[in-house]
């Protein structure tokens, strides 16, 4: 099983990535204020988290 922790998941670059991820069998954690309605699927959970708050990063991607 490979899996990843992807930031940025709402747009962009890391949308991109998590998309290629999925696509590869990774199972995504995707960090970010909202995620993408491309991202979906039972491999994909996505962690609420405004990455400008460091200190709420760890209660988020915790339950993930």
């Amino acid at each position: 099983m490979h899996a990843a922790v992807v930031t940025g998941v709402s747009r962009g670059l890391g949308e991109a990535l998590a998309a290629a991820m999925l696509s590869r069998g990774f199972t995504v954690i995707g960090v970010g204020r909202t995620a993408s309605a491309k991202l979906g699927g039972k491999f994909f959970h996505h962690a609420p988290c405004d990455l400008a708050q460091p200190a709420l990063i760890a209660a988020a991607v915790t339950p993930a």
